[in-house]
């Protein structure tokens, strides 16, 4: 098996180096036992991820480990993957190796734990794998739309459970109602859809119909919304909904709509319109400021995305928005401008972050109640994410030294061309 490395390990080995000699390697091939070269394989593979070997060693044993990984028997490469899963220097070949391989053992701790996967990865891996490996998937510290949306194609009711109750992933608008619409009379899914972190107000007004009473009081205190807004909600919701199929969810509810009965019933605070745009509930956003200003929504959008100063301050004007706000409504939308209106669509909690930060290096001194009140709201949803990489990063800086940063542009995530 590894003629062209004769380099590996022995029966018992009593120090990790002498894996790494002709004699070793001749024990294990000569070994008969797959438990015994599994065990031999988990010693190496141990060693490598805590950076126990010279640069020399580490060379031999990355040959190795790679060679193992194609012909080694299910219980070495199972060590391997077991042992290598949360190693952060392993090449990226031989992660990908281990990911893509039949054996369920083997691939699903790589692909429940491995960073060095990108997207792409993990998007043809959903395409092709077993629930096993779509359920491991779906339950990454943290997950981009674009691989939800993979995943949401399964069509699996393990596969989208998994993935709705996984806070780190970001699941926007459009992928939401389309897992009402496929799995919204499932009982077992209300909870998963009222303890999401971040819920569109379209969305809550579709879960109002399908959840009992008691989950209601549930939804509205995750979501920080009063009795009197949630019976609005519910309304758009039954007017949109008359004479639908008890056995199907209710029908998805146009933002336009929602916000004009908001706004009849004075529902529309400036408060909610910010929420929506920090959030990323742009249909919401401009749909409110269009009513606002009593406009159509598309010269009002216009206006919003305006390249010239005077075209957004001019309709913020006219909405009779507070002043004292115009600023953070600046800022949310100079940061939707620099990653692109159309890449807004797939919101991810990272935008949120990044414009939270953005509002606590400007607002360090003198921040409006009611701003300094939903950001915080919004702090406490974002620090409930299961992303260990994020998490403590949206912290603001109100004060003196967090406001070094004043008046530097900040780069925005990465996003995909076109």
């Amino acid at each position: 098996m590894l003629e062209a490395v004769r380099t590996v390990t022995q029966k018992t080995p009593e120090r990790v180096p002498d894996l790494l000699t002709p004699e070793g390697v001749q024990a294990f091939l000569e070994n008969p036992s797959p438990e015994a070269r599994a065990e031999a394989a988990a010693v190496i593979a141990r060693e490598y991820a805590q950076g126990g070997f010279s640069d020399s060693e580490m060379e031999l044993a990355t040959t190795i480990l790679e060679t193992l990984a194609v012909e080694g028997e299910d219980p070495v490469r199972e060590a391997l993957s077991e042992h290598l899963k949360d190693c952060g220097t392993l090449p990226v070949s031989l992660v990908r190796q281990l990911a893509r391989d039949s054996v369920e053992a083997v691939a699903v701790p790589i692909l429940r734990c491995a960073t060095a996967l990108d997207d792409d990865d993990l998007i043809e891996i959903a395409g092709a794998g077993q629930v096993a490996q779509l359920i491991a998937i779906a339950k990454r510290d943290a997950l981009t739309p674009e691989v939800a949306e993979a995943l949401l194609e399964s069509r699996n009711e393990k596969v989208v459970g998994a993935l709705l109750a996984n806070k780190g992933a970001d699941i926007p608008e459009p992928l939401l109602n389309r897992i009402i619409d496929e799995f919204g009379t499932f009982t077992s899914f209300h909870a998963l859809l009222v303890d999401r972190p971040f819920l569109p107000l379209t969305v809550i007004a579709r879960i109002l119909l399908l959840i009992p009473e008691d989950m209601k009081e549930r939804l509205l205190e995750r979501h920080e919304l009063n009795a009197k807004f949630a019976q609005l909600l519910t309304r758009v919701g039954q007017e949109n909904s008359i004479s639908r199929d008890a056995s199907k969810a209710p029908k998805a509810v146009e933002a336009p709509k929602l916000v004009l009965v908001l706004c009849q019933k004075d529902g529309l605070t400036p408060v909610l319109v910010l929420r929506a745009l920090l959030t990323g509930d742009l249909d919401f956003f401009e749909s409110a400021m269009a009513v606002r200003t009593q406009m159509t929504v598309e010269p009002a959008k216009t206006l919003i995305y305006s390249s010239s100063p005077k075209g957004f301050k001019g309709l913020y004007t006219r909405s009779n928005l507070p002043t004292e706000l115009m600023r953070a409504f600046r800022i949310a939308l100079d940061y939707i401008m620099e990653i692109g209106r159309d890449n807004a669509a797939f919101w991810r909690a990272e935008d949120t972050r990044e414009i939270v930060k953005r509002l606590g290096n400007e607002f360090d001194e003198v921040c409006p109640a009611e701003l300094r009140r939903l950001i915080g709201r919004l702090q406490r949803r974002l620090t409930s994410q299961n992303d260990k990489d994020k998490r403590g990063s949206v912290e603001l800086a109100f004060s003196k030294a967090g406001n070094k940063n004043r008046g530097v542009p900040q780069k925005g995530p990465l996003r995909p061309a076109g």
